[in-house]
């Protein structure tokens, strides 16, 4: 365990700087969760720089273009001397009841860490997927090209994006040798950084009463129980980055849009479904009249930085995608649109505690009127044009239609429950009567841009 642990604490200080870009928060802890986060960004990164240039992963060669760039980032950190506004406080006496909730929060943590920790990851995906590739990676000391363009490895998912296989090899390159027993830290990590955000983000919001219970019941969004596999990641990034979007759009600063592309475009080298996340966040951006200006758009635009080059890097390889660039997928798509009862019955089937949680998440926004809901357009147009493209993407699908939407369709729906309920606790706190502290959210809001 002691290896994961350094492992992660140096990618929190690696990515600390970076994160000092984006604050600050009332809390440090805000900053070191998400400088978690820009940390595997920046783990990643080097990892594939460096089998991309033909040098083998050791100690040596990972730590040090990772020292190399702390220190750079440390020194533009502290000579760009980023003017931030100071960010609003609740002002409001905390009294013992968020305390109380927040211990409910960490007894849930607790549970969570045995829970991931109780043995190595168990889940098939991570064997024949995320936990093979990390550690066919491993043996080669890089991305191994020729195992993944191999025709009997074709059940890995070749063109699946690496952001995971290569934070499992980050670790086993610190370690010196491969183990897969304690990588469901790397679960529990995600899960803490983003409750962490969360839970600062909410009070700044609606207090800290309404934050400390929010978060508790967040936590059955933000903790997947998919050990092993990238939807913890996944979770995490694509959720801090709507989250600062939503707050770029309220402050109209494009130091937090930048941020949020950075954190958007890594989720979509996390897993596929980040690619039609970054189209679908484009398409709310479009929505509101700050995000429609040019330089909005510009920026937003490096968010497809890094599933585009990962795209590319699939095409010279050849590696093969069984979903998205088959042949016939258009035929297929009007085949089952002619059949919709191919695709509602499996989706239907285990779905009534994620269809109440919507239904409970429109009844909150509906209380909290019109105003709300127009202010907070951003997420209530991207969220539902994400389940649209997990739609579109079966109906495009090579495989059996019921088995694919079984397997996958909890997992992919908890992607978007967790930002739908965040939104859903704003809205109930200020339907019960909660005045919200900042405007966060609204996308009306005008206030200086960043210079």
């Amino acid at each position: 365990m002691t290896p994961v642990l350094a492992a992660l604490l140096l990618i929190a200080v690696v990515g600390g700087p970076f994160a000092s870009l984006v604050g600050p928060f009332p809390r440090r802890r805000t900053s070191i969760a998400l400088g978690f986060l820009f940390g595997c960004v920046v783990v990643a990164t080097i990892l594939l720089s460096l089998t991309l240039l033909s040098i083998r992963w050791s100690r040596t060669s990972v730590l040090l273009p990772l020292f190399i760039m702390l220190a750079l980032a440390i020194v533009f950190t502290h000579s760009a001397r980023v003017a931030h506004e100071t960010p609003a406080q609740s002002g409001q006496p905390a009294g013992p009841w968020p305390r109380i909730f927040d211990c409910g929060t960490l007894l849930v943590l607790l549970g969570y860490f045995l829970y991931a920790t109780a043995t190595a990851p168990w889940n098939w995906d991570f064997w024949a997927i995320w936990g093979l590739k990390g550690r066919a990676f491993w043996e080669t000391r890089g991305i191994d090209w020729s195992f993944l363009t191999r025709p009997d490895n074709s059940f890995v998912q070749p063109a699946y994006p690496p952001l995971i296989p290569l934070l499992f090899d980050f670790i086993a390159t610190l370690a010196g040798r491969w183990t897969d027993r304690y990588l469901g830290l790397l679960n529990f990590a995600f899960g803490v950084a983003l409750l962490v955000i969360v839970r600062d983000f909410l009070d700044e919001e609606i207090g800290p009463f309404y934050a400390a219970l929010s978060t508790l019941g967040l936590t059955t969004c933000c903790l997947t129980d998919w050990i092993g596999l990238a939807e913890g990641g996944f979770i995490s990034l694509s959720m801090t980055g709507l989250l600062l979007m939503r707050r770029a759009l309220a402050a109209r600063s494009r130091r937090l849009l930048l941020a949020s592309a950075v954190l958007l475009g890594f989720a979509a080298v996390t897993k596929q479904e980040g690619i039609s996340l970054i189209i679908a966040t484009g398409l709310a951006l479009l929505t509101t009249p700050w995000g429609r200006t040019l330089p909005v758009i510009r920026d937003f635009t490096l968010s497809a930085i890094p599933s585009v080059t990962w795209a590319i890097i699939g095409l010279v390889h050849h590696l093969s995608n069984d979903v998205f660039f088959a042949a016939d997928a258009g035929r297929r798509f009007v085949t089952h649109l002619h059949h919709p009862e191919s695709l509602l019955q499996p989706m239907l089937a285990d779905g009534d505690a994620r269809l109440s949680l919507w239904v409970l998440a429109a009844v909150a926004f509906a209380l909290a009127g019109p105003r709300f809901v127009r202010s907070e357009r951003f997420l209530l147009i991207a969220l539902p044009c994400q389940v649209a493209f997990f739609i579109g993407a079966y109906l495009i699908s090579t495989m059996d239609l019921a088995w694919h939407i079984a397997t996958s369709w909890g997992r992919v729906t908890e992607q978007v429950n967790a930002p739908l309920l965040y939104l859903a606790c704003v809205a109930l706190a200020t339907t019960l009567g909660q005045e919200k502290l900042t405007d966060a959210g609204s996308a009306e809001t005008i206030s200086l841009s960043d210079r």
